[in-house]
């Protein structure tokens, strides 16, 4: 007996309601409509478009004025999976009349109204000796949403879960480890939420990292390390599987196959060794100059830990795409080739001014260690080795994968082979870093960029 799914990419648009500044409804019975969502874990708000296809004359009717709140909800039919969004209209773009010129289509473009909220203010605080991530939390609540009902469920790092106003969203939060002393000058909320993740950085659990990130997804708000990511889907076996393979099965039978299977995938760059050389990824150094003691110092930093000073790491203090600390064999250049190649005389260099004291000194004005050195020389290493083996992947579509979800992704071997097995460098677990989905009628697409942070052998 067949199954009754029709396909797996099908999904009901239950509700979609716009509104007024004043609360007045706009009908949009009879209107078609195409449905974008973009998430990205580089952006800190998830942004979207309605493309309305207007024969009643709502755009000028009504008049649409690019104020309107949107309320839609979403739900796929084979995973269940429900989206309720409260929306803000920000802009009205791309008018074209249709050929009788009696209707026209345009786009309505969208963010979370919590994000939106937050965009109409600015933010001048002073910070004193507060950790980075109780400043996060200080401008979230006073700038976003209230916080409350605190909840650890079971989070890596000892990070909390907070409970944003009266919605079912939430405020995921790690720890930091530095103390911050200074002001945020007149920035908008989310470049505070940025500028504080740009200074965040933690050693706890055998891990050094400082790859914080604020960004949004459609059901929460993040404030996290990608480490911390990778550690809660590896600890709470939440991996989400998917395959690639070339033929996939069409029988309505197999839709739970066609679920979990990826159509299409993109391979863009394997290796660039000129921008390993020139990105500081293998081997950078920070010239420091530092006021309170008028000197200056050159720091060496190299990624495979060769010729090491005292103020020098190594890349195995890192957490890998498996959650374990990363060995010379998920590097993709081999050991011998790296220490030939990427040294003291082709890092890449940075200058940095210290305007703060050191760990030990005594208390004084200087701010404490602040850890810029180690923060800029990892940030740009981390960066250039996750982004090593990046893919992009079209699949039927899904709406429970989001940014900072872990894929657990199993691609066959590229060669002819009838007994090949699965790739050893493309297979294993990506982060997820961006989503793009797209509702054409009741057809779901998703796009996603992954991202692995380790490249075996």
């Amino acid at each position: 007996m067949s199954n009754s799914l029709s396909s797996p990419s099908k999904v009901q648009v239950e509700r979609l309601r716009l509104y007024t500044y004043d609360g007045t409804p706009i009908p949009l019975e009879g209107v078609k409509t195409e449905i974008n969502f973009s998430q990205s874990m580089d952006s800190p708000a998830f942004t979207g478009s309605l493309k309305v296809t207007d024969n009643i004359g709502i755009l000028e009717g009504t008049p649409l004025r690019g104020e309107e709140r949107l309320e839609l909800v979403v739900t796929s039919n084979d995973l269940e999976t429900k989206k309720k969004l409260n929306l803000q209209v920000y802009r009205i773009d791309n008018v074209t009349p249709n050929d009788a010129n009696d209707g026209a289509s345009y786009y309505l473009h969208f963010i979370s109204n919590t994000s939106f909220q937050a965009s109409k203010r600015r933010v001048i605080e002073s910070i004193r000796n507060n950790s980075i991530n109780q400043a996060a939390r200080r401008v979230f609540s006073k700038y976003f949403d209230s916080l409350e009902n605190e909840s650890s469920s079971n989070l890596p790092f000892a990070g909390q879960s907070y409970s944003i106003g009266n919605t079912e969203r939430s405020f995921i939060l790690q720890p930091t480890q530095n103390l911050f002393k200074g002001i945020i000058p007149n920035y908008t909320p989310a470049d505070a939420m940025y500028f504080l993740s740009s200074r965040a950085y933690i050693q706890d659990e055998g891990a050094t990292s400082c790859s914080f990130r604020f960004f949004e997804t459609l059901d929460d708000y993040y404030f996290v390390s990608d480490e911390f990511l990778i550690k809660r889907a590896v600890d709470n076996e939440e991996q989400i599987p998917l395959t690639y393979f070339p033929q996939v099965s069409k029988d309505s039978d197999d839709y739970k196959q066609q679920i979990f299977s990826i159509e299409r995938i993109e391979y863009p760059l394997r290796v660039d060794s000129n921008h390993d050389l020139s990105s500081g990824g293998y081997a950078n150094k920070i010239i420091e100059v530092d006021f309170a003691r008028r000197e200056y110092k050159v720091r060496y930093f190299n990624y495979f830990g060769h010729d090491l000073r005292k103020e020098d790491f190594d890349g195995s203090r890192y957490i890998d795409s498996s959650g374990n600390p990363r060995t010379t064999e998920s590097y993709i250049h081999t050991e011998d080739y790296a220490r030939d190649t990427f040294n003291r005389e082709n890092a890449r260099q940075f200058l940095m001014f210290r305007d703060y004291g050191k760990v030990g000194d005594i208390a004084g004005p200087l701010r404490g260690e602040q850890f810029m050195a180690e923060i800029t020389a990892r940030r740009v290493s981390y960066q250039h080795h996750l982004r090593a083996t990046s893919l992009g992947a079209t699949l039927k579509g899904r709406l429970d994968i989001q940014p900072g979800n872990v894929v657990d992704l199993k691609i066959m071997e590229l060669v002819s082979d009838s007994q090949r097995d699965f790739n050893k460098q493309l297979s294993g677990n990506y982060l997820v870093h961006t989503v793009n989905n797209t509702i054409i009628g009741e057809e779901l697409t998703t796009n996603l960029k992954l991202m692995k942070y380790d490249w075996s052998r």
